[in-house]
This record gives C-alpha cells, structure tokens and sequence, in this order.
C-alpha cells in the first residue's frame, strides 16, 4: 500500500479506523539496507526507524482527518523500547496512532507499536506541521 521514507523499511498493508485513532498494519523488509548493518544475520528494527515509521503513520492519520499533511515531533514527551522489533521472526507489526489537535495547532501524539499482542514501542509526542 504505501512505503516509507526509508527506502523500502516497510509497507503498509491496512488500516483500521476506530473513534480514537487507527490501527495500521505494516509489513517490515527484511531485505531492507537497514538492516545489513544492524545487525547482519540477526536483523533488528533501529529505534529511530520505529520512531520515523510513528511519525511517517501519523502524517497519513493527520492527512485523513485534515489535520496536516507533514509533521515534525517538537518535543517527545515520553519513548520507551520494551522489546526488539525484527522482521524476521515477526515480519508484521501493528502501528497504533491517536492523533489530536489543541487550541494552539499542536498535535498530540500517542502510539505504540506491537508485534503479535507484545508492545515494543511506545511514543507519546508534542508534534508541529512542517512545511
């Protein structure tokens, strides 16, 4: 369905609206250059690449509901990694993004990403549009 910014990182392959937010179902790449270094023979998903597939899903959230098109995370109120993400032993992972704006236009972010029912990642973020 739709590819990253990192060159072939990851697909999204559906997402699932719901009154909070969405859901969206990725596939990682194992073949991705990514991972030739991190880490050869045991692929392991990059922190900052799970943080820029976060922002990259909450632009498409944002778009949906006319928020904004682009986003730049101003500050990261809370990240926690709590489990390795590799596209080998689980090459789906689902991204949960809840996506709000204040009064002032700053968007508040909360997501998490998880890989068969255990969360590996989780983002709450005060995000901006970028132009």
């Amino acid at each position: 369905m739709i590819s990253g910014m990192i060159k072939d990182f990851y697909k999204v392959d559906s997402v699932t609206r719901h009154d909070d937010g969405a859901v969206y179902r990725v596939s990682l790449n194992p073949d991705c250059e990514v991972y030739k270094g991190h880490f050869p023979g045991n692929p392991v998903s990059p922190g900052v690449c799970g943080i820029q597939m976060i922002r990259e899903c909450a632009e498409m959230e944002c778009s949906a509901h006319r928020i904004a098109r682009k986003l730049m995370i101003r500050e990261v109120q809370q990240c926690k990694f709590t489990s390795l993400i590799s596209p080998v032993a689980c090459p789906q992972v689902d991204v949960s993004i809840s996506v709000s704006e204040d009064a002032s236009g700053e968007i508040l972010l909360k997501s998490s990403v998880v890989r068969e029912g255990t969360v590996c990642l989780t983002l709450k973020a005060i995000c901006v549009e970028s132009r």
